[in-house]
């Protein structure tokens, strides 16, 4: 790949973020407007800071996706990167994806929950299994009630998680919603 070969789209890619910057600079930031939709949906939910959470975390990876975008960019400027280029559009992506997840519009407020909570959950495991392998265990007791936390919102939440056992292996996860 020569420097003509990833000028292209690289222009392009900048041409597209900044239009979707000067979208989303456009917006109204976190609070919503009184009597509005979102503000109805916030104040009918039994704990309006799980649903800020849930917009908090999409908005965040709309945040990486972005920087993930840039960085992308430069790897196909000179000096061409090879591999590092692919790690920038996995991670675009994946932040786009998870964006997209939280973000749904066929979400009802519950299911928006439920998202990120349960990506929140999926953190702080990720977290426990790195900080066990280099052995920081006390760490990872951190980690481990911060997951006391969430299943406990979740329950006061009316999800209760149910985990099927046999004498040493996983055998399914099933979660039941209360009304």
């Amino acid at each position: 790949m020569n420097k003509e070969d990833g000028l292209k789209p690289a222009s392009a890619l900048n041409e597209y973020l900044e239009i979707s910057i000067t979208i989303w600079n456009g917006c109204y930031g976190i609070e919503p407007i009184k009597d509005s939709l979102a503000y109805n949906v916030l104040s009918s939910f039994p704990r309006p800071a799980s649903i800020k959470t849930a917009y908090s975390q999409g908005d965040l990876f709309i945040e990486a996706g972005a920087d993930y975008s840039m960085a992308l960019i430069n790897t196909l400027t000179e000096p061409l990167e090879t591999v590092a280029r692919w790690a920038c559009a996995r991670g675009a992506v994946e932040s786009a994806a998870l964006s997209v997840w939280l973000f749904d519009s066929k979400a009802n407020r519950r299911q928006r929950v439920k998202r990120s909570l349960a990506l929140r959950h999926a953190g702080f495991q990720e977290q426990i299994k790195f900080l066990n392998a280099i052995n920081k265990h006390s760490d990872s007791q951190k980690s481990l009630e911060r997951i006391g936390e969430i299943v406990r919102k979740r329950t006061e939440l009316g999800f209760v998680k149910i985990i099927y056992y046999d004498t040493c292996r996983l055998l399914g996860v099933a979660t039941i919603e209360f009304p």
